[in-house]
């Protein structure tokens, strides 16, 4: 089964901008224990609606 997690889009989302390390790192973390336990196989990021044609 698979799942699409969508997020609202925001001016900082838009703009293209990262979060700050530690929430980069903390989402890491969480990510190698997802697919540690097998549940994540697969990860994908959309770019900014600006980008798009």
């Amino acid at each position: 089964m698979l799942f699409m997690l969508i997020v609202k889009a925001s001016k900082n989302s838009e703009g293209g901008n990262r979060p700050n390390e530690e929430l980069n790192e903390a989402m890491r973390k969480y990510n190698e224990e997802l697919v540690k336990a097998g549940v994540r196989v697969l990860a994908k990021g959309l770019h900014p609606s600006s980008n798009g044609m």
